[in-house]
């Protein structure tokens, strides 16, 4: 138990959008193409485990406050708006609790600022620049979610 979160994006397969990858899947996974027709591939593009100030920032930023485990949609701003808020706590850390505050829930983690909370934000850091740096690709997905669980 604990809280577990995930930004996945998502592409819709069609011979329009996607020339090929139909057939590509089939080949891939027979048994289910068996079944039907691919509608779409999901990637996890950042994994995330108790990292509570991130968690709070995209229920208070992508989910209009709601923190009830759904799927929401998440766009491309929102992740350089996140990371803006990210790189200026790393570089004042007095922004912490303005910016970033920890949220509190069931299993949530640590809720102090401390050395997981700065861990948190380095990780994610780094990984919204891993997805800035193949921008091209991102832009390519049909959309991205976030959502939580715990």
């Amino acid at each position: 138990m604990g809280l577990d979160m995930y930004l996945k994006g998502n592409v819709y397969i069609s011979d329009h959008t996607t020339p090929g990858l139909q057939e590509s899947l089939k080949q891939v996974v027979p048994d289910l193409a068996k079944l039907g027709t691919f509608d779409y591939l999901q990637i996890t593009l950042i994994y995330w485990r108790e990292a509570n100030a991130i968690h709070g920032w995209f229920v208070r930023n992508c989910q209009d406050g709601k923190d009830d485990c759904e799927e929401y949609n998440v766009e491309l701003e929102d992740l350089m708006k996140l990371y803006n808020a990210v790189e200026e706590v790393l570089n004042d850390n007095s922004k912490a609790q303005e910016l970033l505050p920890p949220s509190e829930g069931f299993f949530f983690g640590p809720k102090d600022i401390g050395p997981h909370y700065f861990e948190d934000l380095k990780y994610t850091r780094d990984k919204l620049r891993d997805l800035f740096d193949g921008i091209e690709t991102v832009k390519n997905l049909s959309y991205m979610t976030y959502r939580s669980s715990w």
